[in-house]
């Protein structure tokens, strides 16, 4: 059971994560673009501007919001080997229809299949949102650099785009 307690524990530290290093990356762009402001030499509007811009800064912001979406419908199909498992850890209305029908289901169950049917469930879902938020990370890194490198360029009078 403390494993399970553990993984459902780290699905909840990488909403929090992803929340947090969301918010901190959208106040990190505000604190770019207001040091962007300050250089004179601004390059005109176009298409490819906004094209950019919208690439650099939207785009992690949305892939933070993914690590939040993944639920239990998205993680992983454990296969023909779980059919004998009732899912009593996660009620659904799908599996239980009544209280009769619960209470019945947890007298013939096989803790140990409904317990390791969980914990695959929560892990395959923790995998999920590890690999997004990591994904969101090195796309704000990404985003960083190449917003650096333009306003580093602008500010030696190179015009990139």
């Amino acid at each position: 059971m403390s494993a399970l307690d553990e993984a459902q524990s780290s699905i909840r530290a990488f909403d929090t994560k992803a929340q947090i290093v969301g918010i901190g990356y959208i106040f990190a762009i505000g604190i770019i673009t207001t040091i962007g402001a300050m250089n004179p030499n601004e390059a005109s509007f176009s298409s490819n501007t906004v094209i950019l811009s919208w690439g650099l800064v939207m785009v992690p912001i949305i892939l933070f919001g993914t690590v939040l979406h993944p639920s239990r419908k998205m993680a992983p199909k454990l296969g023909e080997n779980s059919s004998h498992v009732k899912r009593l850890f996660h009620v659904s209305n799908e599996y239980i229809k009544n209280v009769d029908s619960y209470l019945s289901d947890i007298e013939q169950c096989d803790i140990k299949a409904e317990i390791s049917y969980e914990l695959l469930k929560i892990s395959a879902l923790r995998e999920i949102k590890r690999i997004r938020f990591l994904r969101a990370l090195y796309a704000s890194g990404i985003s960083f650099i190449i917003i650096f490198v333009f306003q580093f360029a602008r500010s030696l009078g190179i015009v990139l785009l």
